[in-house]
């Protein structure tokens, strides 16, 4: 579906949220992958205190989000020693950016998406996911209906992006949903927008 047809569709019909989600349950893997890492963060490896449980969730969210981290050690490593509970607990959005850049060797690597993940995982109802998807959604939205002023780097300063897509809620009436469903929603049209 075209950019246009989108927008029409949900200026006419604000149902596009209900129909997004739809597909999103119907579809196994997506569920299976969700219910995967609800356990693993949210029941078996809820705290950052061991490296060992920081690895397995850092290398089950490269492998099921593709998200192209070559040295899963190194950024295991990396979120132990910042020591993030802390942070997690208390809803701070900064501790995205400061997981997301990580040496590497000589150089620094920004891991955004992933460390939006991350957190997301630990704490659904806070942190929303950052990827690609997300981002055409959000931008190709407020071009037509302008709900926030923002530019498109912005969205990869967290509390900034938090920002943005709360404002989105607000501007199309979507808190009856959850973070998470929200964060579904704006994938599955940035993935339909980009093709």
């Amino acid at each position: 579906m075209k950019k246009k047809e989108y927008l029409e569709k949900m200026k006419k019909n604000n149902l596009l949220i209900e129909e997004q989600l739809y597909k999103w349950r119907g579809n196994t893997k997506l569920q299976n992958i969700d219910k995967t890492l609800s356990v693993l963060f949210n029941e078996n490896f809820k705290t950052n205190t061991f490296l060992e449980h920081i690895l397995i969730k850092v290398c089950t969210l490269n492998s099921l989000y593709s998200t192209q981290i070559f040295d899963t050690y190194g950024v295991a490593k990396h979120i132990y020693e910042l020591d993030i509970d802390d942070d997690l607990y208390n809803n701070n959005l900064d501790i995205v950016n400061k997981i997301a850049l990580c040496k590497m060797g000589e150089k620094e690597k920004n891991f955004y998406s992933f460390a939006t993940k991350y957190c997301a995982h630990h704490k659904p109802s806070v942190y929303s996911i950052y990827d690609s998807f997300v981002d055409l959604a959000l931008c190709t939205f407020n071009k037509e209906d302008k709900f926030a002023e923002f530019k498109k780097p912005d969205l990869k300063h967290y509390p900034t992006f938090m920002k943005v897509m709360n404002l989105f809620i607000e501007k199309n009436n979507l808190q009856l949903y959850s973070l998470s469903e929200v964060d579904k929603y704006l994938w599955l049209v940035g993935k339909e927008l980009k093709q």
